[in-house]
């Protein structure tokens, strides 16, 4: 179970191998323990890369009106930020 959780976790795979052998782990259970846990990864990691990729194409298809939407809103938060202050500062002059 230990070989399992650990070969995931990127600075300790090279030590749990390490203490596997040290703790006289037969080769054949460590085998099969960590090419079912290859398995289940490049599984995961491959059609997380194919998902990602679609996305990535789909957002930069749309930039273009994300850009427009982010400078729209940003400006109407500037002018509504800057009429609050004018009329702040003509409250305390008069």
């Amino acid at each position: 179970m230990v070989v399992i959780l650990r070969r995931h976790l990127i600075g300790l795979r090279a030590q749990i191998f390490i203490v596997a052998g040290i703790m006289k782990m037969s080769s054949i259970k460590f085998l099969m323990a960590d090419a079912a846990t290859a398995l289940v990864t490049v599984a995961l990691m491959g059609s997380i890369g194919y998902f990602g990729g679609t996305w990535i194409q789909v957002f930069k298809e749309n930039m273009a009106k994300i850009e427009y939407i982010v400078i729209i809103v940003f400006a109407i938060f500037l002018v509504g930020w800057l009429a609050f202050k004018y009329f702040k500062t003509a409250e305390n002059l008069k």
